[in-house]
């Protein structure tokens, strides 16, 4: 019975030490930025962050679809302390379909370090921009796929969200209605990957500028891959449970 205590609280410490509090990983913040300097001046490419967990690994940085045909930059007038969206739909469009169809999107890709492991579960990534001008986008939908591939309409972290989110729809333009939103990572699929994420957030519904000031992951754990050494003992512990069972 001694041993058995010891082994569980053995178990127990090592579980806790591998483990992490849900925070935040990911923040592209553009306070403060005056310029396009950040940018890989062929892909609009962020690499520059204001936050990122220590066993996250940024592999492809903040971009922006097709830079030859989207005018992206942060320089000049309105658009400094944000990142400018020139022509962002392109044509417009009447569903998230079109928009995935029509590669009308900014992304990122990320991966836990290797040994490490990310549970983003119930974990938000949000943004924070305003439509300048009233063809803007009405619309927005994050998709995300793990290991790569291509990207789908099912692929949405809030499928069959058809709507706009807040002030950055309905019309409202201008840097006084920014305004905040944000989906979900939801499912036990979420947590545990290894493998690398590419995140989306599409546009449709207008073919106008916007303007992102943040984009970020909160709530998300970057934690250790549990040891091997750590399922044998938890193995053994179940094993020993049965042994006892028996013997009474």
């Amino acid at each position: 019975m001694e041993l058995m205590k010891k082994l569980t609280s053995l178990i127990a410490s090592l579980v806790c030490a591998s483990s992490a509090q849900a925070a935040l990983i990911l923040d592209f913040d553009f306070s403060g930025v005056a310029g396009d300097s950040l940018f890989d001046p062929d892909t609009f490419e962020l690499t520059d962050v204001d936050t990122k967990d220590a066993n996250l690994d940024l592999l492809v940085g903040l971009n922006a679809f097709e830079p030859s045909v989207l005018n992206s930059t942060t320089a000049g007038g309105a658009a400094s302390n944000d990142w400018n969206l020139v022509n962002w739909g392109g044509s417009v469009s009447a569903t998230v379909g079109d928009a995935v169809a029509g590669n009308r999107f900014i992304s990122f890709t990320i991966q836990a370090a290797s040994g490490y492991m990310l549970n983003l579960d119930g974990a938000t990534i949000s943004y924070t921009a305003y439509r300048n001008g009233s063809g803007a986008p009405e619309k927005f939908a994050t998709l995300a796929v793990v290991g790569g591939g291509g990207f789908s309409a099912a692929d949405q972290l809030d499928a069959g969200i058809d709507t706009p989110f807040g002030t950055p729809g309905s019309g409202s333009t201008g840097s006084g209605n920014t305004e905040t939103w944000s989906d979900t990572f939801t499912g036990a699929e979420w947590d545990g990957v290894t493998e690398s994420i590419e995140v989306r957030l599409y546009g449709w519904d207008g073919t106008g500028n916007m303007h992102f000031s943040d984009v970020k992951i909160d709530g998300a754990e970057v934690v250790l891959v549990p040891e091997t050494s750590i399922s044998m003992m938890i193995g053994l512990a179940g094993l020993g449970l049965i042994i006892r069972r028996r013997r009474v």
